[in-house]
């Protein structure tokens, strides 16, 4: 393929994943598909989220038992957790654990948002190329 040939099939994927975004979102019973497309999009976070907390939650506890230098840090956590009051240890604990879930949560809307955007686009994007590469051919 040629760079123009692929200009031209990157402006046509663009104009249809443009015109089908207006057409989901627009027009007659787009309340309806709006609606059910943020229930959608929230569920999927939901689990993204989760997902993510799972995940990074096992990260950590891994990575302070079986990690590189997972000895290193295991005496250090002690060492803090042995020096600082408790208050001030649990006080921080939250802190830290509350700003890995608002991250988290951010990633998964961000995460569900896109991956329901894209089931909107796709079927418009791949006409889009079986039509390119049916002229091409």
């Amino acid at each position: 393929m040629t760079k123009l040939q692929r200009a031209v099939r990157s402006k046509a994927v663009q104009q249809a994943s443009v015109t089908a975004i207006r057409a989901h979102f627009c027009g007659e019973g787009a309340k309806a598909r709006i609606l059910r497309f943020v229930r959608d999009v929230a569920i999927a976070s939901v689990g993204w989220t989760a997902k993510l907390l799972f995940v990074g939650s096992w990260a950590v506890i891994g990575g302070l038992l079986a990690g590189p230098e997972h000895d290193y840090f295991l005496t250090q956590v002690h060492a803090w957790m042995v020096a600082t009051p408790v208050d001030q240890v649990l006080v921080q604990s939250h802190t830290l654990f509350v700003s890995a879930v608002i991250e988290c949560v951010k990633i998964g809307l961000l995460l569900g948002f896109g991956q329901k955007l894209l089931a909107v686009v796709t079927p418009a994007v791949n006409d889009a190329k079986q039509r390119f590469n049916s002229t091409l051919a």
